[in-house]
């Protein structure tokens, strides 16, 4: 009977007589392992924890008791300790490397800082006592909640599962950054904090909200139809917006062009209104004026109609006459003074008959003009002339050398 009891006692240690293998694992965190837990290769039970205890640097230090049928393992194995079930029971995943190198028996394998994988158990140990009750309350009443409406779960599941890429990019964003994942719990705990504090009135939006949506279910179709007329109706009101900013740009011209000119218009006004009343007595004068010319306007036409066939000879007339007089008007002064002194030089007359023709005498005046300095030759003739002198470049005799009479008849 001792012997029995021995062998139940012990017989979860491993069957007596038969060598097992060992290795030793150095973890920061192992969880809730405890001793028995199983040791699995590709989800085969290979073994189970032996021992728990403490190494170096605070580390737990896990005996792991092998088959002999696993052999020895490579140096590169990997370990994880994850989560058997939703209850907190764990094991020891055990995952063999390549290298051709073997560890020996009662070597230590160092498991990396996520090797431990939290479960359900490991989350609801960071609530206190009483976060755990409310929690637990939360769980039924959803359990409650969720009671006769299966078909409605599957459907939100299956419409749920076509966002699972949106939802793993999210998670990776969050995971991303170092220590985003311990900043988003603070910030989440913030902004639901308010959202506890407004729970009732919340809640009590619910049976309203859900009034007015049944209304949106009832009438899904008309709603859908509206949903597929909605682009073409934004596209338009973005159109007419567009208009309605090139307007409004107008209308902010406008306005400022309105305020330059108010300030001025009162003093423009009251000019116009004095201009106003004193054109009265102009206008009635005008007035009697074009009752007097009415009478010629008749006589007028008639003098246009008898123009009109001489205006196209007297614009070609003009047109011929137009050169002419281009290239004569700049000697202007020359035939002026070329006119003065031919008057100058036969304006004297001699009273009586000196010559015995019976006509009166008259007398020829010849006056020698003083020329231009630049005209005067020193050693050649006294005048040089220019036979095409510049306008207006000889003036008036202002002087005069000699006075030469020569008798002439009439």
């Amino acid at each position: 009977m001792v012997l029995v009891a021995w062998f139940a006692v012990h017989a979860q240690d491993g069957i007596p007589l038969q060598s097992y293998g060992t290795v030793y694992v150095a973890a920061p965190d192992i969880g809730a392992l405890n001793y028995h837990d199983p040791v699995r290769i590709g989800g085969i039970q290979v073994g189970q924890v032996a021992a728990l205890g403490h190494g170096a640097g605070g580390r737990a230090r896990v005996k792991l008791q092998l088959s002999s049928d696993v052999g020895l393992l490579p140096v590169d194995t990997h370990v994880a300790i994850r989560a058997a079930g939703l209850v907190g029971s764990r094991y020891v995943q055990l995952i063999p490397g390549t290298s051709s190198k073997l560890l020996p028996s009662g070597a230590t394998l160092t498991a990396s800082p996520t090797a431990l994988t939290f479960g359900v158990s490991d989350v609801l140990n960071t609530f206190d006592r009483s976060t755990r009750g409310r929690l637990h309350e939360m769980l039924v009443a959803l359990g409650s909640g969720l009671t006769g409406r299966g078909s409605q779960l599957g459907d939100a599941i299956h419409i749920a599962s076509g966002a699972e890429p949106g939802f793993q990019q999210l998670v990776g964003a969050i995971l991303a950054p170092r220590g985003a994942a311990q900043r988003l719990v603070p910030a989440l705990e913030s902004a639901v904090r308010p959202l506890a504090a407004a729970r009732v009135p919340i809640t009590d939006t619910f049976p309203p909200a859900s009034a007015v949506l049944q209304h949106f279910v009832d009438q899904r179709a008309a709603t859908q139809s509206t949903l597929d007329e909605a682009p073409s109706t934004l596209g338009s009101v973005q159109s007419g917006l567009s208009r309605g900013e090139v307007l409004l740009s107008a209308t902010r011209s406008l306005a400022s062009a309105v305020s330059e000119t108010l300030p001025p218009a009162p003093a423009g006004l009251r000019t116009i209104g004095q201009l106003l009343r004193g054109s009265r007595v102009p206008l009635r004068r005008a007035t009697v004026l074009l009752q007097a010319l009415k009478p010629a306007v008749p006589a007028a036409l008639q003098v246009t109609g008898a123009l009109a066939p001489v205006l196209p000879l007297a614009r070609h007339l003009f047109n011929r006459v137009s050169p002419v007089l281009s290239t004569l008007a700049p000697y202007g002064c020359d035939i002026i003074n070329t006119g003065a002194v031919l008057r100058s030089m036969t304006a004297f007359g001699v009273s009586g008959d000196t010559t015995g023709t019976g006509q009166p005498s008259q007398e020829f005046r010849l006056l020698l003009a003083l020329s231009p300095l630049e005209d005067i030759s020193v050693g050649g003739a006294l005048v040089k002339l220019d036979p095409y002198p510049p306008p207006c470049k000889y003036t008036r005799p202002s002087s005069l050398l000699s006075t030469v009479l020569v008798p002439t008849s009439g």
